[in-house]
């Protein structure tokens, strides 16, 4: 499902490959809500799941890189939130994140 920014979608089965949800936004939600495929929904999840676990994946479109482009690199502006975490932390050398 394609909603101008993002593509959203997940894995089937056999969490091989990527596939885009063909589904409507309400139910996209729904699937990341509660949970898809197996995978633990997010608002179960504990913090260390929620940041290593793939509901779904979202793919940017032309027009989100052309957005995330004007609005900037929110690790260069706000930092990364798992800076202390060595198995959460973004690649790259960012500050710690700042409110």
């Amino acid at each position: 499902m394609e909603r101008a920014y993002l593509r959203l979608g997940g894995w089937p089965g056999d969490g091989r490959s990527w596939e885009p949800w063909d589904v409507p936004l309400d139910e996209a939600m729904d699937r990341i809500a509660h949970g898809f495929n197996g995978a633990v929904s997010y608002l179960e999840a504990s913090p260390r799941q929620a940041a290593t676990t793939e509901v779904f994946r979202a793919e940017i479109t032309a027009l989100g890189e052309t957005r995330l482009r004007e609005l900037g690199d929110p690790y260069e502006i706000y930092g990364d939130p798992w800076w202390d975490d060595p198995n959460m932390r973004a690649e790259g050398e960012f500050p710690p994140w700042q409110d």
